[in-house]
């Protein structure tokens, strides 16, 4: 992970057990960095959390930054990953990871030929199929894409607090 300072609302950590059922028993080294994550914090509310696009996305208009809201625990991880509005875009097995700005959605590959990569998903598209797109080959990448935009702002809790550093707030680090 790059040597940024990032901070953590962390949720409660999963056990591996759980975690390989979630993954289909697929950990690889492409899923090391998610695996530690989730067997560290759970899932949580991340600072920095907002990404700026190299190329946008067409939504109802150019999307050029999105912002993570949290990442998913356990049971929203399989409530999300269940949900037909995604599977329909997506014919590979996946999970669903993260809530993002607009109630959009983070989605990680668990197919073979696309494993641990990181995709944005919205259900807005041509009414069959939502939009997605490729935003990191892996969660690690994907933490290194981490800034805070300042027309951005912070996103809740991080805007009600004093500081990204009070508590519950937490140093956010992985051992990659």
């Amino acid at each position: 992970m790059k040597d940024t300072y990032m901070k953590i609302i962390p949720g409660t950590p999963i056990s591996i057990e759980n975690i390989n059922e979630i993954l289909g028993g697929k950990p690889t080294t492409s899923l090391t960095a998610y695996v530690q994550f989730l067997r560290k914090y759970g899932g949580g509310k991340v600072f920095p959390n907002s990404i700026k696009l190299v190329e946008p996305i067409l939504l109802e208009g150019p999307l050029r930054a999105f912002s993570v809201q949290y990442f998913f625990p356990l049971a929203k991880i399989e409530k999300e990953s269940a949900a037909d509005v995604i599977k329909r875009d997506f014919d590979v097995p996946f999970i669903a990871i993260a809530v993002i700005s607009g109630g959009d959605t983070l989605v990680l590959s668990l197919d073979p030929s696309d494993m641990g990569a990181i995709w944005f998903w919205s259900s807005f598209g041509d009414g069959v199929h939502g939009t997605k797109r490729r935003v990191a080959n892996s969660f690690a990448e994907l933490l290194e894409t981490f800034t805070f935009i300042e027309e951005q702002g912070k996103t809740p809790p991080w805007n009600r607090m004093n500081s990204v550093d009070d508590a519950p707030a937490v140093d956010f680090l992985l051992d990659l």
